[in-house]
């Protein structure tokens, strides 16, 4: 029997990332490592993201400024980003958090993270 925690992660993650491709990574790695899912699914979207001290959108941005920063997560950032735009952020505010990481993080990552969502993020 799954837990409340879970539950309320299965809701949040099926708005966030349903039909998306942060489905497709999670349904990929549960397939080899099931427990990996689970916690995920508990932990992130049961617990963490539940509490109400930042929303949803920011949220979704922390995750597109962190992921840009790593610069070798390219499926995760474009699963945070699709789950940005599902939350009301804006493809502008989006490319905003991304232009930020040049400061930060560095340019390519920047310019590599804009290029690899030109199909999401275009007008």
């Amino acid at each position: 029997m799954k837990s409340q925690n879970y539950q309320q992660g299965i809701d949040l993650f099926v708005k966030l990332h349903g039909k998306h491709s942060g489905e497709a990574i999670v349904n990929n790695f549960a397939k080899l490592c099931p427990k990996m899912a689970d916690i995920t699914i508990e932990t992130i979207f049961g617990d963490i993201m539940q509490d109400e001290i930042l929303d949803l959108k920011i949220r979704e941005l922390c995750f597109i400024s962190s992921l840009t920063a790593v610069g070798n997560a390219v499926p995760q950032l474009r699963a945070h980003c699709e789950a940005a735009l599902v939350v009301g952020a804006s493809k502008q505010e989006i490319i905003a958090v991304i232009f930020q990481n040049c400061f930060t993080a560095g340019f390519p990552v920047a310019v590599n993270a804009l290029i690899s969502l030109q199909d999401l993020l275009s007008e």
